[in-house]
C-alpha cells in the first residue's frame, strides 16, 4: 500500500512558491509563477491590494502568507 508523505509535498510546495517570479511584458498584471498568475494580489479580506512585482514588502508579506496556507493544508 502507497502513502503520501505530506511533508515531503508540503516541502515541494514551499520550493515551488519561492521561485523567481518572471516578469512579463504585462507586468505587474501578468506574471509567470507556479502560485501566481498576476502581480496584483488583492487580501483576503479584500480591503487591500499587494503589489508583489513592484514592492518587495508585499511580496514578504503575501509569500508568508501562503506559506502559512500550505502548512495548515
Amino acid at each position: 500500500m502507497n502513502h503520501t508523505n505530506i511533508y515531503e509535498i508540503k516541502k515541494i510546495a514551499k520550493d515551488f512558491l519561492y521561485m523567481k517570479i518572471i516578469i512579463t511584458d504585462l507586468s505587474p498584471m501578468f506574471v509567470v509563477h507556479p502560485f501566481f498568475e498576476n502581480g496584483i494580489i488583492l487580501s483576503e479580506t479584500k480591503d487591500k491590494i499587494f503589489n508583489i512585482v513592484e514592492n518587495k514588502k508585499d511580496l514578504q508579506f503575501i509569500l508568508l502568507q501562503m506559506e502559512k496556507k500550505i502548512d495548515q493544508s
